[in-house]
Order: C-alpha cells, then sequence, then structure tokens
C-alpha cells in the first residue's frame, strides 16, 4: 500500500495507535493524533479538538480498538465520508506472511500462544501479534514471504476492519460479552464471523452451537471436536487425530479443562493446515504450560490449591474454569466491574462456596446458589472469607467472569495481587 503524502488521522493513542503513527509516518503519511485523553507522541500532529479537523482532508482514519465506535466524534466524521480503518487492518493490508487467526469469546490468548509455540518448534520464522499485545504495524517489516503470522483477533479490532484477507482463521467459541458496547449477540457474532468469512480455511468449533450452526453457511468449512469425527482435528479414544492419523495423545497436554481440549483440537488444526508435522506438534504441546492468570496454579496449602484465573472477565469463560475443577469443592471469588451479563448460567454448576466481592458483587450474590455465600467489598477481604470456607480437597478459584476496574487497572494486576495474597497465606503473614 502507498501512504506517501496521505493525511491520516489516528484516534486513541495506546499502543496500537502509536504504533500506527511510526507505520505511517515512516512511509510519507502526514499524521494527525488525537487521544480522549492529553498525550504526546512523535511523528504526528497533536489534535487538541477534532472539529479543527476538515473530515474531507482526510483519506482515512486509524481508530484504537479501546474507542467505541459509537461515540460522536467517530460518527462525525463518518457521517462526512471519512473511512475508519483498525490499526490490525493497516498492518495486515501489508503483511507478506502466511496469516493464520483466532478468535472467539474465550481461549483466543491460550491459543494464539501454542500455535506460534508450534511454528517456532517446527524451525518456521514466526511473529505473534494482534489483541495479545503486539501491533501489527510494529511487526510488519520482519515478516517476508515464506515466514508466518499468528493474529490474535477481538472483536473490538472487527469493528472497524473491512479486509482482512488471512490464509487461516480460527472460531473458538461464541458467548454473550462485551455487550455493553455491541449491544446485541448478533452484532457480536457479526463481528466474529466478518474474520472468518475473508479466510482461505474457515475453522470452526463444532462442539459449540452457535460456531457450528455458523460453519453450516459456508461449503469448505473445517470443523475441530472432541465428541465425534470430524474434516479437522478430533479426539478419538486417548488420542487426538487429523485426517485418521494420530498426532498427540490426550495425556500430552498440560493444561487443564476441557475447553482448553477444544483450544488444543483448534491449533492442531491451523498447524496441519500450516504443513507442520506431527513430531513439532508433539513436542510444543508436551512442554506448553497454562499462561499466567489463565487457570494457572499458584500453590497449594494443606490440601487447598489456590487457582488464579483473572483472564476470565465474562460468564462462559469462568464456566469453561469451573469445568476443570469438578472433583474439587469449589470456592468461586466472583465480581468486580459487570458488563451486563446475566450470571445465574454460573450456579447451574455445583459450588461448595461463592464469595462475591467489588461493584457488582451484590448484584451477583442476589443470584448466587452453593452450600456458603458471602460478600466482601474487596478483593482482599474475599479472599480471607474464601480461605475461612476451606476444607480438604478445596479449590479456592479466582475466576470473576467480571472486568477488574473497579479495584483495578487490569486482569493481570488482580492476578497478581490474587498471587500475592496465596503467597502471604502460604508464608504466614495472614
Amino acid at each position: 500500500m502507498k501512504y506517501d503524502k496521505k493525511i491520516v488521522l489516528v484516534y486513541g493513542l495506546g499502543a496500537s495507535g502509536i504504533s500506527a503513527v511510526k507505520f505511517l509516518s515512516e512511509r510519507g503519511a502526514l499524521v494527525y493524533a488525537y487521544d480522549d485523553k492529553a498525550t504526546i507522541v512523535e511523528n504526528a500532529t497533536m489534535i487538541k479538538n477534532l472539529s479543527l479537523i476538515k473530515p474531507e482532508t482526510l483519506d482515512f482514519a486509524v481508530v484504537s480498538p479501546g474507542v467505541d465506535i459509537n461515540n460522536d466524534k467517530l460518527k462525525l466524521l463518518t457521517s462526512n465520508g471519512v473511512k475508519l480503518k483498525s490499526e490490525l487492518e493497516l498492518g495486515t493490508e501489508n503483511l507478506k506472511a502466511k496469516l493464520f487467526c483466532i478468535t472467539g469469546t474465550n481461549g483466543k490468548t491460550t491459543s494464539v500462544n501454542l500455535l506460534n509455540a508450534i511454528f517456532l518448534e517446527a524451525g518456521k520464522k514466526c511473529e505473534l501479534f494482534g489483541n495479545v499485545g503486539t501491533p501489527v504495524t510494529s511487526i510488519v517489516d520482519k515478516l517476508e514471504r515464506g515466514s508466518y503470522g499468528v493474529c490474535e483477533v477481538s472483536s473490538f479490532q472487527m469493528e472497524t476492519t473491512d479486509k482482512l484477507k488471512s490464509y487461516a482463521s480460527a472460531l473458538l467459541n461464541i458467548a454473550p460479552d462485551h455487550l455493553d458496547r455491541h449491544k446485541s449477540m448478533e452484532n457480536y457474532i457479526s463481528l466474529k464471523l466478518k474474520l472468518l468469512q475473508q479466510a482461505k480455511y474457515k475453522v470452526f468449533n463444532a462442539d459449540d452451537e452457535i460456531c457450528y450452526n455458523l460453519s453450516k453457511r459456508f461449503n469448505n468449512a473445517i470443523l475441530f471436536s472432541k465428541n465425534r469425527v470430524t474434516n479437522g482435528a478430533y479426539l478419538k479414544g486417548d488420542y487426538i487425530y487429523y485426517k485418521n492419523r494420530r498426532v498427540i495423545k490426550k495425556s500430552d497436554i498440560k493444561l487443564f479443562g476441557e475447553k482448553n481440549l477444544e483450544n488444543v483440537l483448534a491449533v492442531i488444526t491451523l498447524a496441519k493446515l500450516g504443513k507442520i508435522k506431527n513430531s513439532a506438534i508433539l513436542r510444543a504441546v508436551s512442554k506448553f504450560k497454562p499462561l499466567e492468570h489463565r487457570i494457572e496454579l499458584v500453590d497449594i496449602l494443606d490440601d487447598v490449591m489456590f487457582v488464579d484465573d483473572s483472564k476470565s472477565t465474562n460468564i462462559s469463560s469462568t464456566i469453561c474454569a469451573l469445568s476443570a475443577f469438578k472433583d474439587k469443592n469449589i470456592i468461586l471469588l466472583l465480581g468486580g466491574k459487570g458488563k451486563n451479563l446475566d450470571f445465574s448460567p454460573i450456579f447451574e454448576n455445583k459450588l461448595y462456596a461463592v464469595v462475591c466481592f467489588g461493584e457488582c458483587g451484590l448484584e451477583i450474590l442476589r443470584s448466587a446458589k452453593a452450600e456458603h455465600i458471602a460478600y466482601e467489598e474487596n478483593l482482599k477481604s474475599a479472599f480471607n472469607k474464601a480461605y475461612l470456607f476451606a476444607r480438604p480437597n478445596s479449590v479456592i478459584l479466582l475466576s470473576p467472569a467480571c472486568a477488574s476496574f473497579d479495584e483495578f487497572t487490569s486482569y493481570k494486576q488482580r492476578g497478581d495481587y490474587f498471587k500475592k495474597l496465596v503467597k502471604g497465606l502460604v508464608a504466614g503473614e495472614r
């Protein structure tokens, strides 16, 4: 793509916005930058008020995923014919590598990290980017033809992405999430599906009802399943197969839970589409451990497990975590900043105790069902209450089903604080 002398507005100066500014300015574009919070950025002219920009002078605007496209400032641009483009689209339209994308409500980050590990184990030149944290525009120049790109894609990114042609894309699952922004499940699903529509190979989860129904729209859909034989990776007995050939044994997987098994099946399907040998897949999968804050075992004290699943910020993700500990007395830490979701499906699971906390803790408390139920204002108090409920063969599981922004700056900070509380307890510092 040619950007020389193009006039571009970059709206939102997080990591992706700053990367987009650098990418465009290095290619000769005249870049204006705007952020609702005062920010200084190199290689761009900062705009304090968008009304100072004449929309008709802009060739396009790059919008960061953190910016709600329904806000009045963006509507002013679009109503005057300004094309909105994501940093994801800006980067991928210049990418020479073979592109593999993964989206879904849950499991994206674990899956892209595993796929990246498999490609590297196979000796491929590969970069991991996208919603996982690295902007696409920051690595475009590192990847030549013949290399591999692995991209985590969120629904927020797809709001301003019209063109994203991948070699293969996978949809892991669909469940209610981000409805405070997308307004309806129909809108949310359409954003996820948009990614796969432009992929050469379209990979769907046959065990997820919504995904399976979406796959029927395509004659060339590839399915993975833990319940039946498919044209992708599938579980049969103790082994995972692809095209009737054994790939790995189920016991080679070091990740907790049935949903992580589905993630592995998706990744193996993508890896085989990428012509990766089974030996490299086996080596990578057998070495791959749970990522931080994703059903991560922190410690065990007096036959009580402490598990950090702070990354679970929606209902279905928490339900996935619960399924990994069906043989335990589950003490669930649940709460934070809500996203207009219905918590009742969580309590269809057998729970020994539920400790609600945070901004929407009292709301959760009204529908909570367990042998023991309590509410505390913050995570520290909730943790201490949870430990009072503990008995042998218990798991104290932080899987909040909520965003963290009432008490913490991110799910990572929340998870790190939980780990600190665990370490203090183990060291006798309560």
